[in-house]
């Protein structure tokens, strides 16, 4: 990967997305793009099958267009599709926060996933990936 252009899926659930609009905002700091702002569309759920189904597309797409999806504890069960979808794709994946019991999925120990404490270091581990190491 080059030193630009790196772009950033970021996933979590939907009451998180304050924290969402803040690692969107340190990424771009540091100058990784963010492939889709889902935090816009709101809450879904009480909308129409086809508001439903445009969103889990551009949600999607989305990831299958990014170099790494960073997951946001606690994450949710769209967070936790994402994070199968970006697995299957075989991007890079860092699961930011503490989990435990049930909030700590097996995936989250899968060999591909990093597991960070906090953003700072969600963010060193992307520019690692930028730096192509």
């Amino acid at each position: 990967m080059g030193t630009e252009g790196l772009k950033v899926y970021v996933a979590s659930r939907l009451e998180n997305f304050a924290e969402v609009r803040v690692m969107y905002a340190v990424l771009r700091d540091v100058g990784l793009s963010v492939s889709y702002d889902w935090t816009r569309d709101g809450d879904v759920r009480g909308r129409g099958v086809l508001a439903r189904r445009e969103v889990s597309e551009k949600e999607i797409r989305a990831v299958r267009e990014s170099d790494a999806l960073v997951l946001l504890t606690p994450g949710g069960r769209g967070a936790h599709v994402e994070l199968g979808a970006a697995l299957a794709l075989g991007i890079a994946i860092v699961v930011v926060g503490p989990v435990s019991g049930l909030e700590d999925p097996v995936f989250y120990s899968h060999p591909r996933v990093a597991r960070v404490a906090d953003a700072p270091q969600a963010v060193a581990f992307l520019l690692g990936l930028r730096a192509g190491r």
